[in-house]
């Protein structure tokens, strides 16, 4: 058998892995990386990529056939830089404060990014504590009311499909009358 893969209409040399279907052994399965750098002339964000593969199928009685897969679309993900646009800022607020929001802006990217906030490096359990931390619709992590367990360094992730982001990181200090 002989498999090529094509990208819009495009030839690429690429090496086609085969293997097993493990639910119709009758089958093949062919499986090829595309790499960026093999699309990036192109001009759209998106691209279609079809195998083509010629080789003798006894139930035909033929010598060699061509047989083209379906299409597979492909959408190219990205961040337009490497940097977050705005990284959280460093805050230091009273124990008795009604509450505090901290800000990052994700780098613009294809698709647009979702974030993700961590605290002292760990992800920020928002569901479990659903009704004191919040993140709204511009990504701003918003603690009420405020507890001393929610002193630390807070930082966000940008995710896209295949890549992710972060931001630098940033202290929140709790201050009060700790002794009532």
């Amino acid at each position: 058998m002989y498999v090529t893969v094509h990208c819009n209409g495009r030839a690429l040399n690429k090496k086609v892995e085969v293997a097993s279907d493990h639910e119709r052994p009758e089958r093949q399965r062919f499986h090829a990386l595309v790499d960026f750098n093999d699309v990036r002339d192109w001009s759209s964000s998106s691209y279609y990529c079809n195998c083509e593969a010629w080789g003798k199928i006894p139930a035909l009685k033929n010598e060699l056939r061509k047989v083209i897969s379906s299409s597979g679309y492909v959408r190219l993900a990205y961040f337009e830089s490497d940097r977050f646009q705005f990284d959280p800022m460093p805050r230091s607020v009273p124990l008795d404060a009604s509450e505090v929001t901290l800000s990052c802006t994700p780098p613009k990217g294809s698709p647009k990014p979702k974030v993700k906030w961590l605290k002292d490096g760990k992800p920020l359990d928002v569901r479990s504590q659903s009704d004191r931390i919040t993140i709204d619709h511009q990504a701003q992590l918003i603690i009420r009311p405020l507890r001393l367990d929610d002193r630390g360094n807070y930082s966000c992730l940008a995710e896209i499909p295949g890549l992710t982001l972060a931001s630098g990181s940033a202290e929140l200090n709790i201050y009060g009358n700790l002794l009532r």
